[in-house]
């Protein structure tokens, strides 16, 4: 997965978990989903692409060329 793309999901995973806080403080439930679910799912995404993450930069020799790939 290319640097940007993992990026870009990382981003998608912080707007999940802000959803989910909001609907925790506004006790809002949309069905089976609920604050607690989103802030889960938002949480989880983040900490897998924050290893995607450091995995590819551990594997970069030049910090120049990180993002660039």
């Amino acid at each position: 997965m290319k640097v940007k793309t993992t990026l870009i999901v990382f981003l998608f995973a912080l707007v999940i978990t802000m959803i989910g806080s909001l609907f925790k403080i506004l006790h809002i439930k949309l069905g089976p989903i609920t604050g607690g679910i989103l802030l889960l799912a938002g949480i989880l995404l983040e900490m897998i692409t924050a290893i995607l993450l450091l995995i590819k930069l551990l594997q970069t020799k030049d910090f120049k060329d990180f993002f660039n790939s």
